[in-house]
């Protein structure tokens, strides 16, 4: 099993890319990407299942993530995501 926690501090701004959909903002697009791939790494085959649950920012971003990723060899990942800490 991988867990990976990963999160920074973005300050409250609706204006800020960081919190824009348009401009691929939120969590996962923004640093989820870094996460995933690093536990990625560590499984033997890529994840079947993929189950993801968020909490939205105003602006409709993911301000924080959780996401569980499973393979067929039974390899489990957790990874969990915010831009508010």
């Amino acid at each position: 099993m991988v867990q990976v926690n990963f999160g920074n501090f973005k300050e409250y701004d609706v204006n800020n890319r960081f919190f824009n959909p348009n401009l691929a903002g939120g969590a996962l697009l923004d640093i989820g990407v870094y996460a995933v791939s690093f536990a990625r790494y560590f499984m033997k085959t890529k994840p079947d299942i993929v189950l993801t649950t968020m909490i939205p920012f105003e602006t409709g971003v993911d301000e924080s993530s959780g996401i569980l990723l499973q393979n067929k060899e039974m390899e489990i990942v957790i990874i969990f995501l915010t831009m508010r800490a």
